[in-house]
């Protein structure tokens, strides 16, 4: 979820951006998909804006008034939700126009979870979630590895296809498993939110957690818990060694990486997280993070009759909560 593009232009006054949309997840159903764009000039920032295509082709995204050729702009495009794939085939200038190497973000974020990691139910999905906000605040790249209702474990009747597996994989469930290949980049901190389906269907009541001070050990960040209550519940034996075993795999993987993980809004499997931590700092793994959002959200912050998941306001409240402790820890 939230794949996007990123990519300086000038000298020109229209810009058109050629899609292909038949890799849509949903394609032998939906022949529709809609893409995000912000076009930003560095005093006026135009966007974000939603264009559905239901057809591959050229389309033309110049702003209203056109561009100027004398001023640098900052293109970012990417699909409006986890179930828009699309292509990304070219951009098309005004003769003598051309792309920029200069100003992008050095550091990269990588957010792992659930629905609400993924921004289904917010106004703009992937673009208006505490993810995305949190990323683009803090002046980084950043990547959303999150998919609706996926479990850490596959405990109950959560899907076999869980995080602990997927986060590997080059490709959504539902698709075959493919083996990503972490050569190509290495995160700076990750962050991991997980659990929460069954938690909407109110089969279970939401235990009240106890206050556990942050650790300030400098990042992947990892929410995780929801949806294995809600499916299971999954034993707190097995969420606590699958928990870690993932962040053994992500430290294999993300060696330098400093990793946070949330607690879910709803406060689940609080011990076993910080017991998975201590385990992995028993292990000599000292670059972890819990990040205690107690109290961060109160009812008002929620959408009606969607469960867990924050609003628009919600999400922005999360992310202004979570980039202080994000600056804080990783000296940004």
């Amino acid at each position: 979820s939230g794949p996007y593009l990123r990519v300086r232009f000038t000298n020109t006054t229209t810009l058109k951006v050629k899609l292909d949309n038949s890799a849509s997840f949903h394609s032998d159903v939906v022949t529709e998909v809609t893409v995000v764009y912000i076009i930003d000039s560095g005093s006026a920032n135009l966007g974000p804006t939603a264009l559905t295509l239901n057809t591959s082709g050229v389309f033309d995204i110049t702003p209203s008034g056109s561009l100027r050729t004398s001023r640098i702009y900052s293109l970012q495009i990417g699909g409006f939700g986890w179930r828009d794939v699309i292509q990304f085939r070219g951009l098309q200038f005004d003769n003598g126009g051309y792309t920029i190497h200069q100003n992008f973000p050095t550091k990269l974020i990588e957010f792992v979870g659930d629905s609400i990691t993924a921004g289904a139910t917010d106004t703009l999905e992937t673009w208006s979630d505490y993810s995305f906000l949190t990323g683009e605040k803090l002046g980084v790249e950043h990547t959303q590895i999150a998919y609706p209702a996926i479990c850490l474990t596959n405990y109950g009747t959560c899907p076999n296809q869980t995080m602990s597996d997927y986060f590997f994989s080059a490709r959504n469930p539902g698709y075959d498993f493919t083996p990503w290949d972490f050569s190509k980049y290495k995160a700076d901190a990750l962050s991991i939110m997980i659990g929460k389906n069954g938690i909407h269907r109110k089969r279970y009541a939401s235990p009240k957690p106890q206050h556990i001070a942050n650790q300030t050990t400098p990042s992947p960040i990892i929410p995780a818990g929801q949806n294995d209550h809600g499916h299971g519940p999954a034993p707190s034996a097995l969420f606590q060694s699958t928990l870690t075993t993932l962040l053994t795999g992500i430290r294999a993987k993300h060696p330098l990486a400093h990793i946070f993980i949330l607690l879910t809004f709803r406060g689940f499997y609080e011990t076993e997280i910080v017991a998975s931590i201590a385990e992995r700092n028993t292990a000599g793994d000292n670059a972890l993070t819990f990040v205690n959002t107690t109290g961060w959200l109160n009812s008002t912050d929620f959408l009606i009759g969607a469960g867990p998941h924050p609003s628009d306001a919600g999400h922005r409240k999360v992310a202004k909560l979570l980039i202080p402790i994000f600056k804080s820890v990783l000296r940004w």
